[in-house]
């Protein structure tokens, strides 16, 4: 759920310090420049030193006491507590007037009913197989679908996402009915294939550190990708008949309507949070959203806005995500950090039926603010003042 890295990509890129691999891929450094400045030192530094928290990991929430913390004025701004001047258009209905069903997660929520690290490592000489614990990006599960992942000894990592047949546009069905190699954001260089049946949908991405010529005419590197993608198809298509009847969470009665990035900026006082009368929309990443997101976005189940001061260094940003209807998975999402290096520490934010701040482990800085108003879940990461703009969010998405 970082807006930095996802879970999938901190096991990824412990698992390629392990190996040796001495570089980082430049998508992730991309994705990583919202978390810029003291956070990004500090994080990366813990990362080096091999403390990766993913989603796997035990719960390392600080319960007692809950922490009450007022949005204060800073030395050159006041922040006042922000209230809209008129309420947004959608939803037409606050938290206290919905109610969110849980999803039904195909293969019942686990990844060794996808597949055996065993049966994998029979397919080609890689080496022993391991799984990877991803939690999946919160958006996969409240869709009911499932994030699984293996690395080969080799290096090559295998990743298969898996989702009820009927959250996936036709669009992107449509571009994995084949082969598909380039770039992706969560592998680097992949080569990805999708298999499916009447109810369920999967995406099988293969690829690694190793793997560097992809895209280059008679590349031998996507030859090779190429023929083990085609190697672990059949093992994935075999188990869509354990997948079971999926389906995504539900929302009552305002489903998963919501506002638009340019109407929640007009109920939020950015040029007080971010100390600017030169707030920008924060511009597209040219990496493009991953396949999980995209799916997600199409269902109207997560929503990303971001806001920034150009020509300001360092990085001064505002980032509201949106995980509708996620709050059935509260208990999990408030008690495992989702970014390297970091705790998470209940905090009182006023109108939040539950809030977390995401602290930094080398020091007491706030890295972001997760809240829920009991249906969605919010993640809040600012530059500035991360309880005002928590706050503010909180009182704009309402």
């Amino acid at each position: 759920m970082n807006e930095g890295l996802t879970p999938r990509e901190h096991v990824e890129l412990r698992e390629s310090i392990v190996a040796g691999v001495g570089r980082l891929r430049a998508a992730r450094a991309r994705r990583s420049r919202i978390l810029a400045g003291a956070a990004a030192a500090a994080a990366v530094a813990v990362v080096v030193a091999g403390v990766a928290i993913t989603a796997s990991m035990p719960p390392n929430r600080t319960t007692t006491p809950i922490e009450t913390i007022a949005p204060s004025p800073s030395a050159s701004t006041s922040v006042p507590t922000p209230s809209p001047s008129a309420p947004l258009p959608s939803p037409s209905k606050g938290a206290a007037d919905r109610t969110v069903t849980a999803p039904t997660i195909v293969f019942d929520g686990s990844c060794d009913v996808v597949a055996d690290p065993a049966s994998l490592g029979t397919l080609w000489s890689g080496g022993a197989v391991s799984a990877l614990s991803y939690s999946g990006e919160e958006y996969i599960r409240t869709l009911g679908g499932l994030s699984c992942g293996w690395r080969f000894d080799d290096g090559t990592f295998i990743n298969a996402d898996v989702y009820p047949l009927v959250v996936v546009p036709d669009g992107i069905r449509e571009r994995y009915s084949g082969v598909f190699c380039g770039t992706s954001t969560a592998l680097g260089i992949s080569c990805s294939e999708a298999v499916g049946d009447s109810s369920t949908w999967m995406l099988i991405e293969l690829g690694g550190d190793q793997y560097q010529r992809v895209g280059q005419s008679n590349s031998p590197d996507e030859d090779l990708m190429r023929a083990r993608l085609a190697a672990v198809l059949p093992l994935f298509e075999e188990s869509l008949g354990r997948a079971g009847a999926g389906s995504p969470a539900s929302i009552d009665p305002a489903g998963w309507a919501g506002p638009t990035c340019d109407e929640l900026a007009s109920h939020l006082p950015l040029a007080e949070l971010l100390n600017s009368d030169n707030v920008e929309p924060d511009p597209p990443r040219d990496s493009g959203p991953s396949v999980a997101q995209e799916i997600a976005e199409s269902a109207g189940a997560f929503q990303r806005c971001s806001w920034w001061v150009p020509d300001r260094v360092p990085f001064t940003t505002l980032t509201i995500a949106v995980y509708r209807g996620a709050a059935w998975d509260w208990e999990r999402i408030s008690t495992v950090p989702s970014t390297v290096g970091t705790h998470l520490v209940d905090v009182s934010i006023p109108g939040a039926h539950a809030a977390v701040s995401e602290r930094l482990d080398s020091d007491s800085s706030i890295n972001g603010i997760y809240l829920t108003d009991g249906v969605d879940v919010v993640i809040v990461r600012s530059a500035g003042d991360v309880v005002a703009a928590a706050t503010a969010a909180l009182v704009a998405l309402s």
